[in-house]
């Protein structure tokens, strides 16, 4: 067993961007579909990690798109298991913070927050991700006012 072995990497995901985005900290790169699995096998050949914590990132920030048919992270799953099968380890961010216009992780109504569309909401992601093929749902999202 090597040191990589127990590493989960990170792997930010947004549809339709030209290319590889950089944040303003260097090691954190933004994939497409038709990027990321060349760095999901340059991870698993070179490196020996097999593990990969999807976070989504939206086009529009609206929490339908946590459970659309076709989310970045759902559409991201189905590739990776198309083409690594049960080979890799795949981890599923479960928060909407960065679906919500607000920034927030639950959904807030006339100021409170409404735990009822948060619970629903965050149930629909979750199904979406198991439906589309992860292994583990990551709860960041969810706290004691669900």
């Amino acid at each position: 067993m090597n040191f990589y072995s127990n590493i989960i990497t990170p792997v930010f995901l947004q549809k339709n961007i030209k290319q590889r985005k950089f944040s303003s900290t260097s090691f954190v790169k933004t994939y497409d579909l038709s990027s990321v699995n060349k760095e999901i096998e340059r991870f698993v050949d070179i490196h020996g990690i097999n593990k990969f914590l999807l976070f989504g990132i939206p086009k529009s920030k609206h929490v339908k798109e946590t459970y659309k048919k076709d989310n970045i992270v759902s559409s991201t799953v189905q590739k990776l298991r198309e083409n690594f099968g049960k080979k890799i380890k795949i981890f599923s961010d479960m928060t909407l913070s960065p679906y919500t216009k607000d920034g927030h992780s639950v959904i807030i109504r006339r100021k409170r927050i409404d735990h009822k569309k948060t619970r629903d909401v965050l149930c629909r992601m979750a199904l979406s991700h198991a439906e589309a093929g992860v292994d583990f749902v990551v709860p960041l999202g969810i706290r004691d006012y669900v």
